[in-house]
């Protein structure tokens, strides 16, 4: 969480990296198993999907971190050209460090959209921190949005089309769409 003296147009106009978690915010957050119990079934939402690759083409460095492993995740994370991901993670804090690294980005220029108590240590480091409708109130301690949307349910596409308005890519978008669509 950044500080209360900047406003939410200062937080996002720096944004180059969008990092997200993946179980809660990419999913609604659960998990279904199979008839064999070693697989496990998980939902993701089209129109997030759709907004996360219209952010990688604009530019933006978007992946993933997951406390889980999951061939769903991974599968997922190859269809939308991730430039990223990092499973089985339980110190998100030296994940995110690894990726500002490698790829030159200081944590001001960086979101992490998360949903969790374990997701508090990135909301403090990065440059806009966001939370999801449904995540527990304490976590809006810890964040500067809450999407209106609850995870899995088109929260990533609200938060991208946030960033595109305020970074004034959102008319560009629409318009390359439209074009395209001719």
């Amino acid at each position: 969480m950044t500080d209360p003296g900047i406003t939410l147009d200062e937080q996002i106009k720096h944004l180059k990296m969008l990092v997200l978690d993946i179980d809660g915010v990419m999913t609604d957050g659960r998990i279904g198993y199979c008839r064999d119990e070693e697989e496990e079934i998980k939902f993701f939402n089209v129109r997030d999907g759709r907004a996360i690759l219209n952010a990688i083409s604009f530019g933006f460095i978007v992946g993933f971190i997951s406390g889980r492993i999951h061939a769903a995740n991974r599968r997922r994370a190859q269809e939308l050209k991730a430039g990223f991901i990092i499973e089985g993670q339980t110190d998100k804090n030296a994940a995110l460090e690894e990726i500002l690294q490698k790829y030159q980005i200081t944590a001001r220029e960086c979101m992490y959209m998360g949903d969790d108590i374990q997701d508090i240590v990135l909301f403090e480091k990065v440059g806009f921190a966001v939370t999801v409708a449904d995540a527990p109130p304490y976590i809006d301690r810890f964040c500067d949005y809450r999407t209106a949307a609850p995870g899995g349910h088109g929260a990533i596409r609200e938060v991208i089309d946030l960033i595109f308005e305020k970074q004034g890519l959102l008319e560009k978008s629409i318009n390359f769409f439209k074009e395209r669509s001719r």
